[in-house]
C-alpha cells in the first residue's frame, strides 16, 4: 500500500499523512467519539496542509473539513488539532 505524504518538514522531508490523521483522529475523537481515522484521513485531504503554515489558517480550513466529514468542534479545538497536525510536520530531534 503506498503512503501519502503531506508538507514537508523543517528539514524539507515529507510525513506520512497517516502520521497526522492518527494524531488529528486522537484529538478529535475526545470531541466527537465517532470520529474514525478515515475520517481524519479525508479532514487533511480536504484542507490542503502545507509545511511552514500559520495554524490559525489552517485551523479554519480544518474546522470546515472536519464539518463535512461529521465531526463539529468549536474554532479554538481545530486550533489545538491544527497546532498537533503542523507540529507533528516537524522532524523530531534527538
Amino acid at each position: 500500500m503506498a503512503t501519502e505524504t503531506t508538507g514537508a518538514g523543517a528539514a524539507g522531508q515529507s510525513i506520512p499523512l497517516d502520521a497526522q490523521a492518527q494524531t488529528l483522529q486522537a484529538f478529535v475523537h475526545k470531541h466527537a467519539p465517532h470520529f474514525s481515522l478515515e475520517q481524519a484521513h479525508a479532514a487533511l485531504r480536504q484542507s490542503s496542509i502545507s509545511g511552514h503554515e500559520d495554524p490559525r489558517t489552517f485551523a479554519g480550513r480544518l474546522q470546515h473539513a472536519l464539518v463535512l466529514n461529521g465531526a463539529r468542534i468549536k474554532y479554538t479545538a481545530a486550533l489545538q488539532a491544527a497546532d498537533l497536525v503542523l507540529n507533528r510536520m516537524l522532524p523530531i530531534q534527538s
